[in-house]
């Protein structure tokens, strides 16, 4: 399923907060429309896999999230390619699950 991220918003659809949060069983890529920094709420995600993050698909100079907290728990087949993270290190970026893959 591909799940596109269109607004800068912080929630609601089209957002990456909505893309992450509302991912089920069936595989998802997060593409996105946008370029620039997005701003996320604190995102915590249980038991989820099958999840790309494509930042490569941002226009011009790509993506960075500002995030207060991601963090994945329990999920598997997660792949987060070209995109920045920021909030003082990417200390804030939490992956105790396994098969996550960061490039």
């Amino acid at each position: 399923m591909d799940n596109r991220t269109i607004i800068y918003e912080l929630t609601g659809p089209g957002t990456f907060y909505d893309a992450l949060t509302t991912a089920g069983d069936t595989p998802r890529t997060i593409v996105f429309d946008i370029s620039g920094e997005i701003t996320t709420p604190q995102i915590i995600l249980k038991n989820k896999s099958n999840i790309t993050i494509a930042g490569q698909t941002a226009p011009g100079d790509g993506v960075t999230i500002l995030s207060n907290n991601i963090r994945f728990y329990d999920c598997s087949d997660i792949i987060i390619r070209y995109a920045n993270e920021e909030r003082g290190a990417i200390g804030s970026l939490r992956i105790p699950g396994r098969w996550i893959r960061l490039e």
